[in-house]
């Protein structure tokens, strides 16, 4: 293949609604994992920042998650987790959230996002959402380790949690490297409508 379809105009959306074919992009990556690590290699000292619930700053450089994203996929795959298993990802703020997505990706599992609002939900909530999915693992981070365990074993699901994961794998993961071309990037959550 010598290039990829991409959709990023709305000529591209009409485009796909009635069938037209797209340009393709030379040299794009194959993988979605592969573009963030062309992105990360393209950034390598960035910084992803958040809040916690306290409104306190937390950041971490893009290195950093990624080492961690690239140890908690091999402790999937060192536990045996098949590619294209479903994946419920239970954190707390985008910092966890970003690990644990990476990991997904790389390890090829699909990704089921529970937001901050289903975390902070009833378990029963979670129970219901989740007897909705054919065998899901559930990785969630530490803060909520304590709800993922109740959701689990309310619905019999494997519980894995991002910090067990990691001790699983081997050190020495491979890191995005490249000079540094971009100040942080900063991601505050919000509530949308209220700015809090």
């Amino acid at each position: 293949m010598t290039g990829h379809l991409a959709v990023s105009t709305v000529d591209d959306i009409r485009a796909v609604a009635v069938g037209r074919p797209l340009p393709e992009v030379p040299d794009a990556p194959e993988t979605l994992v592969q573009a963030v690590a062309a992105r990360l290699r393209l950034w390598p000292d960035g910084e992803l920042w958040t809040c916690d619930e306290a409104g306190q700053p937390l950041g971490a450089g893009y290195g950093r998650i990624w080492r961690r994203s690239r140890a908690i996929a091999a402790g999937l795959q060192a536990r045996k987790v098949e590619p294209g298993r479903i994946v419920a990802l239970m954190t707390g703020d985008a910092l966890e959230f970003a690990a644990g997505y990476w990991a997904c990706l790389q390890a090829g599992c699909v990704i089921l996002p529970l937001t901050r609002r289903a975390r902070h939900g009833a378990a029963e909530a979670l129970i219901q959402i989740l007897s909705r999915v054919t065998e899901p693992l559930l990785l969630a981070d530490t803060a909520s380790q304590a709800l993922a365990g109740e959701v689990g074993r309310g619905l019999d699901l494997v519980v894995m949690t991002l910090a067990e994961l990691e001790l699983v794998a081997p050190a020495g993961a491979p890191d995005p490297a490249g000079p540094p071309r971009e100040s942080p990037a900063c991601l505050l959550p919000t509530s949308g409508s209220t700015g809090q």
